[in-house]
């Protein structure tokens, strides 16, 4: 088509500890900066990678919850982590999914049966700070991509539509019906 493409969101709600993520910045820790990056790094990297874009930065999502609405564009987008409810355009699903979001539609992702995190992977670029040669978000400062806040607003940059489809879910990422455990010296606190 010849000019960039790109989508605009706006953050109708995000829960607490949504953030941008990425792998992390490794190599900083002698200078009292920590990693970062997802904290299920599998789901993050099967998110990105289903995407065709190992390696970049995508949205952590808690427990809270997250609520997005297309104002201008289109983007495919990939799901994957733990078993959230997706709705998107009015259709509910689950998790571990590629599908495109259009201006005029909402895409809400919150809490299912299990799990803790999950990632939103877009088909482009999030256009959001990078410190230190990386996009993930340093919880204590802010610093990097940063956390997303309700009536905020996040772009994506060359972005692309790409066949919606079901990603294999892994048998790591479904929950066990039996977890096995060792007692130790601080089984007091659990």
């Amino acid at each position: 088509k010849g000019c960039a493409m790109r989508a605009v969101l706006s953050i109708r709600f995000a829960g607490p500890y949504v953030s941008v993520q990425d792998a992390g910045r490794a190599g900083f820790a002698r200078f009292g900066v920590p990693q970062s990056g997802g904290m299920d790094r599998l789901a993050l990297a099967a998110a990105l990678a289903v995407l065709g874009q190992p390696g970049a930065a995508a949205v952590e999502v808690s427990l809270g919850g997250l609520q997005l609405d297309c104002l201008e564009g289109e983007v495919s987008f990939a799901v994957a982590g733990g078993g959230f409810i997706v709705d998107h355009a009015g259709q509910k699903g689950g998790s571990w999914q590629v599908a495109t979001l259009r201006a005029g539609q909402r895409l809400t992702l919150r809490r299912g049966p299990w799990g803790a995190w999950c990632y939103l992977a877009f088909a482009g670029a999030l256009a959001v700070p990078e410190w230190l040669g990386s996009q993930a978000t340093h919880s204590q400062s802010g610093l990097g991509g940063g956390r997303l806040e309700t009536g905020g607003r996040l772009v994506v940059e060359g972005a692309r539509v790409v066949p919606d489809r079901v990603i294999p879910c892994p048998a790591f990422a479904r929950p066990l019906a039996q977890v096995r455990a060792v007692l130790g010296p601080q089984d007091r606190f659990f």
